[in-house]
């Protein structure tokens, strides 16, 4: 985070894997960790990227907020080229601007119910799921996000699903609720 604007996050590449930066094969962020690339006082929110060429898999908490005194929030790339599997939290929200961007863009994405990818293949909450983070796809299978989760980032992020291939819509997606 900076006073005047916030900083530049790059974890495993840069947007869309582009740039002089040598990408990583994959990427974890773990439940427990923040990423901040907030904006204090007056300025806008910074650029965080979570990037690898096969597989990322996100659980974390990333804010990218707009300053309180003025300031538009910034803009989160949450991607796996291949495969992603996202269950975590962006915050690019502004309290005097616009808010900010979430991007989400794997090779193929399935937006159904109960879509929240498991680590290992059996539950979420699997003691040992740090070991075998990256175990679960074969890095060319579709990702797969529940339609709760798009409604929860809605919230706090304009939200941008795009993907090399497909698109499949299984199930609804109702932010009617949402403010």
């Amino acid at each position: 985070s900076g006073v005047g604007a916030g900083g530049t996050a790059l974890i495993g590449g840069n947007w869309q894997g582009k740039g002089p930066d040598q990408n990583a094969t994959a990427a974890y962020v773990g439940k427990d960790a923040t990423i901040n690339a907030d904006a204090v006082g007056v300025g806008d929110g910074g650029k965080v990227v979570v990037w690898a060429d096969k597989q990322t898999s996100f659980l974390g908490n990333i804010f990218a907020r707009g300053g309180a005194s003025g300031g538009n929030g910034g803009a989160v790339e949450v991607s796996g080229k291949q495969h992603l599997s996202f269950n975590g939290a962006v915050d690019t929200t502004a309290a005097n601007g616009k808010r900010g961007t979430l991007l989400l863009d794997p090779t193929d994405v399935n937006i159904v119910t109960g879509g929240t990818e498991d680590l290992i293949g059996t539950t979420n909450s699997d003691a040992d799921a740090n070991t075998y983070a990256f175990s679960e796809s074969d890095g060319v299978s579709p990702s797969n996000i529940d339609p709760t989760t798009i409604v929860s980032l809605l919230n706090s992020s304009d939200v941008t699903i795009q993907a090399t291939n497909d698109i499949t819509v299984s199930n609804d997606i109702d932010a009617s609720a949402n403010t």
